[in-house]
């Protein structure tokens, strides 16, 4: 978990075979076959519910065998207007770029909330 300002990032991982990849939101699509990313969403908002003053996004990175941060290729799908995505699926670079983007964006970024980071460190004894 990366905390900063009033954002929450969750991020979990999986090693899948170079090549191009489809995220929709919901389902990770390779060559016809539909692959279960890790399933972030239930924890995202159980997240969100425990500390709902902030703005709380779980991410995917999917790492190449080869350690290339730019691979494997991962097109996100277009979503209907209105739809918010709670979960991003990235490869490593796309995690630097977009967690650098989120983390950022938010009001006092640079802002350490210690009853906050107080509550985190406290759940995970």
């Amino acid at each position: 978990a990366l905390l900063s300002g009033y954002r929450l990032a969750l991020i979990g991982s999986m090693l899948l075979p170079k090549g191009a990849y489809a995220w929709d939101g919901q389902t990770l699509n390779h060559g016809g076959r539909s692959i279960a990313p890790p399933q972030l969403a239930h924890v995202v908002r159980a997240m969100q519910d425990i500390f709902p003053e902030l703005n709380v996004t779980g991410w995917t990175v999917i790492h190449s065998p080869d350690g290339n941060l730019h691979e494997p290729v991962i097109d996100r799908q277009r979503r209907t207007a209105g739809t918010s995505e709670t979960i991003q699926v990235v490869n490593a670079a796309g995690l630097v770029r977009g967690l650098k983007q989120f983390l950022s964006s938010g009001p006092t970024p640079n802002t350490v909330n210690v009853s906050v980071l107080a509550r985190l460190l406290r759940g995970m004894h």
